[in-house]
């Protein structure tokens, strides 16, 4: 199976970093799944990534899964407006929604659910659900 490269990591704050923004070799950066210490690989061959010191345990959903999970996180987190343009299945117009994205969270317990990522709005919320099949 191939390795997956973790664009983003969490700091010591417990904020997102993307890789592009991380200093290579340095230590305080974590897996955002399980936790663990992440090391910045910023070499000359492979696509600069974060990755698990050797011996890492990282269990539960898959790495895919997860990256995806923590990417479109990040990527909220980086947004301070979003916008989506979309056709309204009942009367057929084109519609534009622009709101302020307030905060964004990952496998908050919603009631009785428990989405991968959510992202609020000030009156209204995004839940999303990321799903890998093999």
């Amino acid at each position: 199976m191939k390795e997956i490269l973790y664009p983003i990591a969490l700091t010591a704050d417990g904020e997102y970093i993307h890789i592009k923004d991380a200093v290579s070799g340095a230590k305080g950066y974590f897996c955002p799944e399980c936790g663990s210490p992440f090391v910045a690989r910023k070499g000359s061959v492979k696509q600069h990534h974060f990755a698990h010191f050797k011996g890492a345990k990282c269990t539960g959903e898959s790495s895919l899964h997860a990256v995806w999970k923590h990417s479109l996180a990040w990527f909220f987190k980086q947004k301070k407006k979003f916008s989506l343009e979309f056709e309204c299945g009942v009367c057929e117009k084109e519609l534009e929604l622009t709101e302020e994205v307030i905060s964004v969270s990952v496998e908050k317990p919603l009631d009785s659910t428990r989405p991968d990522v959510v992202v609020n709005f000030p009156k209204r919320a995004l839940e999303i659900e990321v799903i890998h099949k093999h």
